[in-house]
């Protein structure tokens, strides 16, 4: 015995198969030596057997040299040799941590058992993925992974005995945990709580902008991989493992407000929310445009723009969605076209992201039932009973009814809308209000909470009850959240049946509201078992433009007003006493007013919140006007605090969906008081539903009472309109597939301008109609809003009286147009009207998009840099532009029966005009082959066969050979002038009419 080697002993213990065989067939041993030696073995204490087998495992690490790349304890792995290794590879500098694999430290007192053998193999999942460094797939017999084990196990583990463990009682771990947990530990890994999500993955969810070396693996299920007590020593104190970890520790900052400020307890609650199959990630508030919440004191916040739908919920997305949230955390969301609740969530309200160039909202909060009715909620039965079938609502154009107002009511919001119905071939509209409030349950000491409807119907025909639906709890709803309950507060026929309509996707149940003499009332209770405490979300920091000089519009003083940057303008207006109020990309409109009377904007008020990308807006009387996607709607304040209260809608009637060009652009306003606005094309969407391209792609008129009517047709994406004192028409539209060329057109009631709808019959364009100006591509990528300078020979801006200003997006700066009427069709030309400044882009336009005039004279320009198109941060800029002084340079051009006229601010010198050298001229036309850019075509060079001066010098006639119609003509005059500083030089003039007379 004495002659053993003790790791012999270890491997027949560890060997069980073998071992009594070994000590059984010992040749020339007395029975009583064989009985002692059977005896000494089994006198071997664990603690000695565990020790040899740890041995064996720390001599396979050595051998394998795990520990060359691996950092563990002092050993610093390929940690030690990283410099090295970037300086023969200069390109890694930048990601130097992604050489250096996870640290080892710990991992025997980390990783469970079998979590520990799967990965010595290196085939475990990739926790990891944005290391560049990758573990070889060991072949290891079964005896080794043991014994590496068993080594990791003995240096590493600590004593379950050991403090720092769970401080809530023990639970059957294959359980979801109860549903205050999970709401607890969900906001807990967020921003209102330890900001877990800032650094680790949490299964789809990613986080943004995190530094290599900070990032952190995915947190769910860790019950499958790692030790509970592991964890709670770990989130306690991370250096105190691993010194150098970039990673909080958490045990001595508990969170306020959440299970007595006890640290320890909140540690479990992450532990065992994050385990439960249920666990929704939070909104990092870093990686989103806004989320939104109710603060306990605050009214209700309502958001109208497009949502996504839960998987559980039917996925896709919800267009005309009308999301409400309450200041006890429950949230609500209806969608407009079936008017039927189709989201109930606790939380957060809703966060805005986007996608490429689309803008989504998501309800934020975990949802209460999953699954909620796709039908509307709404139905009328007959009071017959041989006739109990249910009717539903009819859909038209998408929709089945109207939204026509809603305001604030207490702390919820009223909602009035219309349904239609058909009864007996016969169209029945009746009106809902609906009264949706936060409360309690009916039984307060029960601790549950939720919302309150409270529904008025009225013109419900004689003979007809109102039905209610609801989805039947606990059928397609296993994993509802709060053990929820849908109540009538009523007492009479109190009983929910089963609802049987055709083409229900859920089961669902109803309850009958007798209707007298027209009306039927009904009061619900959407109760659930949840009231997690409020923290408030961190606000994200408002940074402010600097109030910055704009040099790049000569003849002007340009100062940006120093607004918050995260403002992204796209319509402005002004109010009758001055108020500059414009909309933004994010769905507010503000209201921008000069503080310290120095003539500058220097403070904003949100006047309205929640709309769906607004890009238009009119002062009308003690209201505002806005288009937004899926309407227009008037915004009053009507108790005098700066907010809008009373919303109604003004026009709608459009369709619409999630897709990005979904606008509704404009406005503008004739002389007999109609208003004009222009919807997005759908022509590149193939597969679109016909129900919700009614009226896309148009100019529409908007009566002033709101009845709408097809003015124009077929443009792609007219998101400028412009108005002058003839009511002459003019509306922007991009270059693209079908259109060559940046628009300006002039628009005519009936006509079509190129680019028809999905689902409209294509009429023949008519040749003799195009575009009135067309505004070359590339030189301009993206004119947008316009205005028509006032038409005054008064005031700052008389040197442009009547013409028309736009702007150009992509290339960040304005264009200058002006218009002829030429045998009753407009044509006209183009001039840049600032100049791009690439070297010092911040004395520049930041993204034209929106343009206004205030009545004193003064230019403003709304721009926006976003995520879509130009590949930025969302965010934008205004600019005020002062007129203060107009150098020499083209002002305009004009046809002639057989050549042009150029017009000049200030009299140029004779014997340069008279030079047929110093000018250029250049005509080009463009047909579309099916691209999206369009090459010029047809060019050639005119001759000037004359050249005549006017007499104050301020206009030269050119006279020029075989003059066409249909051309494009560019203009460069630079040569006559002596000085470098003037501005305009050239022009671009659209030709489609001669002029009959000769000057």
């Amino acid at each position: 015995v004495k002659n053993w080697d003790r790791s012999c002993l270890a491997q027949s213990n560890a060997q069980q198969k073998w071992r009594p065989t070994f000590l059984a067939g010992s040749k020339g041993l007395s029975d009583e030596e064989n009985a002692a030696l059977r005896a000494y073995v089994s006198s071997l204490s664990k603690e000695t057997n565990a020790v040899s087998l740890s041995e064996r495992g720390r001599s396979i690490v050595e051998a394998k040299n795990c520990l060359s790349c691996h950092p563990r304890g002092t050993n610093k792995g390929l940690a030690a040799i990283s410099k090295s290794i970037i300086g023969n590879e200069p390109a890694l500098a930048a990601s130097a941590p992604t050489l250096i694999p996870p640290n080892l430290t710990g991992i025997g007192d980390k990783l469970l058992d079998d979590a520990l053998k799967q990965s010595l193999s290196g085939e475990q999942q990739v926790r990891k993925s944005w290391l560049k460094v990758r573990m070889p797939k060991f072949d290891h017999s079964d005896s080794e992974k043991t014994a590496i084990v068993s080594y990791l196990v003995t240096q590493d583990r600590i004593p379950d005995s050991a403090p720092v463990k769970s401080e809530l009682p023990a639970k059957n771990e294959d359980q979801p945990v109860d549903d205050q947990t999970l709401l607890l530990g969900q906001t807990l890994v967020g921003p209102k709580g330890f900001s877990c999500i800032a650094c680790h993955q949490m299964g789809n969810y990613v986080p943004k902008n995190v530094a290599i070396g900070t990032r952190g693996s995915d947190l769910l299920t860790l019950r499958s991989r790692m030790r509970e007590p592991f964890f709670h020593r770990w989130v306690h104190a991370p250096l105190r493992i691993v010194p150098g970890m970039e990673m909080p520790s958490y045990g001595t900052r508990p969170v306020k407000g959440i299970l007595n400020d006890d640290a320890k307890k909140q540690i479990d609650t992450l532990w065992r929310a994050f385990n439960d199959s249920r666990f929704q990630p939070p909104t990092d508030i870093g990686s989103v445009e806004q989320l939104i919440s109710v603060e306990p004191d605050q009214p209700a916040r309502i958001i109208r723009d497009v949502f996504t739908n839960s998987e559980a919920n039917g996925g896709g997305y919800i267009a005309r969605a009308f999301a409400i949230g309450f200041n006890n955390q429950h949230n609500v969301l209806i969608d407009l076209d079936s008017l039927t609740l189709r989201g109930w969530t606790f939380g957060d309200l809703a966060r805005q992201r986007t996608v490429g160039k689309s803008w989504y909202w998501d309800l934020a909060g975990s949802a209460i039932i999953p699954a909620l009715n796709r039908e509307s909620d709404y139905f009328l039965v007959d009071q017959d009973p041989q006739r109990p079938r249910p009717i539903s609502p009819t859909k038209t154009y998408g929709t089945v009814g109207k939204l026509v107002s809603y305001r604030p009511y207490h702390s919820g919001v009223e909602v009035v809308f219309d349904l239609n119905f058909t009864l007996n071939n016969i169209p029945v509209t009746v009106r809902v209000t609906e009264l949706i409030t936060p409360c309690v349950a009916t039984n307060a000491s029960s601790g549950r909470s939720g919302f309150e409807r409270r529904i008025t119907v009225t013109n419900i025909p004689t003979g007809w009850d109102l039905l209610i639906s609801r989805p039947k709890l606990g059928t397609n709803n296993s994993r509802t959240l709060g053990s929820p309950s849908i109540i009538r507060a009523d007492e009479t026929n109190s009983v929910w049946r089963e609802l049987q309509l055709v083409g229900n996707t859920f089961e669902s149940e109803y309850a009958r509201f007798p209707a007298k003499e027209g009306s039927a009332t009904a009061m619900l209770h959407y109760e659930a078992n949840l009231m997690t405490p409020q923290i408030a979300n961190p606000p994200k920091p408002l940074v402010l433009s600097p109030r910055q000089v704009i040099e790049s519009a000569p003849g002007f003083e340009g100062i940006q007003l120093p607004l918050a940057q995260s403002i992204m303008p796209t319509a402005m207006t002004f109010l009758p006493d001055g108020t500059l109020a414009f909309t933004s990309l994010k769905g507010h409109v503000y209201l921008a007013r000069d503080t310290n009377k120095d003539g500058v904007e220097d403070s904003l008020e949100l006047f309205e919140e929640g709309l769906a990308a607004p890009y238009g807006i009119i002062a009308d009387g003690d209201s505002l006007i806005v288009a937004h996607k899926p309407e227009l709607i008037r915004l009053r304040d009507t108790d005098g605090d700066g907010r809008a209260d009373q919303r109604t809608v003004f026009a709608s009637g459009w369709g619409f969906n999630d897709n990005y060009h979904d606008w509704t652009c404009g406005i503008i306003r004739d002389s007999m008081g109609n208003l004009f606005v222009g919807t997005g094309s759908d022509y590149s969407q193939p597969g679109r539903p016909i129900e919700v391209s009614r009226w896309r792609g148009k100019i529409l008129r908007v009566t002033p009472t709101g009845e709408v009517h097809p003015f124009a047709h077929a443009f792609r994406y007219p998101t400028g309109l412009a108005i002058d004192s003839r009511d002459r028409i003019f509306a922007s539209d991009n270059q693209g597939e079908q259109n060559c060329f940046n628009e300006i057109n002039h628009v005519r009631e009936g006509q079509h301008y190129g680019v028809e709808s999905l689902h409209e019959r294509k009429p023949p364009i008519d040749p003799g109609k195009p575009p009135a100006i067309q505004v070359p591509h590339p030189w301009t990528r993206s004119v947008n809003g316009l205005v028509i300078l006032p038409e005054s020979q008064d005031g700052p801006l008389a040197a442009w009286a009547g013409h028309g200003v736009g702007c150009e997006y992509n290339t960040r700066f304005l264009v200058r147009f002006t218009y002829q009427e030429v045998d009753g069709v407009i044509q006209g030309a183009v001039f840049p009207y600032s100049k791009p400044n690439y070297s010092d882009a911040e004395k520049s336009f930041l993204g034209p998009i929106c343009v206004a005039i205030r009545p004193s004279g003064e230019i403003y320009v709304g721009s926006i840099h976003d995520s879509g198109w130009l590949g930025g941060l969302n965010v934008g800029s205004i600019v005020k532009l002062s007129a203060t002084s107009v150098a020499q340079g083209l002002k305009d051009i004009r046809a002639t029966s057989d050549g042009f006229e150029l017009v000049f601010f200030k009299p140029v010198e004779l014997e340069s005009a008279k030079n047929h050298k110093n000018y250029l001229i250049s005509g080009f036309t463009r047909t579309w082959q099916g691209t999206y850019e369009t090459q010029d075509s047809n060019r050639f060079q005119p001759t000037i066969t004359a050249i005549n001066v006017t007499q104050d010098r301020k206009s030269v006639r050119l006279r020029i050979e075989k003059l066409k119609t249909g051309f494009v003509y560019e203009i460069n005059c630079s040569s006559i002038f002596n000085k470098n500083d003037a501005w305009p030089i050239s022009g671009t003039y659209t030709l489609h009419r001669k002029p009959i007379l000769r000057y």
